[in-house]
């Protein structure tokens, strides 16, 4: 089963074979930063719930074509990111995604599209 797995920066810390890193930059990182002014809210700085809450919104929005070639190029691999492990993580969104069949993906996306983004 594919899970997420914490980037180690230290010295001759390794990943297991095919790990996919998701973080910035890069294709699959998360382009809502923690402590970045709110594109919702600019009085207010991006939280790391407000993060994930904007990465559903970044993947509902996305064009389909794109995000099914990204989703498949994830789909039985594990993920890291450097968030603890204990904590949400857009990698968490990429795993979910992945995972599921493509229309499955696409309906809850619409749905998250249609009810959980606040503009």
């Amino acid at each position: 089963m594919p899970q997420r797995l914490q980037r180690s920066r230290k010295k001759g810390a390794r990943l297991p074979e095919g790990t996919v890193v998701v973080m910035r930059p890069g294709q699959y990182g998360n382009p809502y930063k923690i402590g970045d002014p709110n594109p919702l809210d600019p009085n207010h700085k991006i939280t790391r719930d407000d993060a994930i809450e904007l990465f559903w919104d970044y993947l509902a929005n996305m064009d389909r074509s794109v995000l099914h070639t990204l989703l498949k190029g994830l789909r039985g691999k594990d993920l890291s990111c450097s968030c603890e492990l204990s904590a949400h993580c857009h990698a968490d969104i990429w795993l979910l995604l992945a995972n599921m069949e493509p229309e499955k993906a696409d309906s809850l996306l619409r749905w998250v599209s249609a009810n959980c983004v606040n503009e």
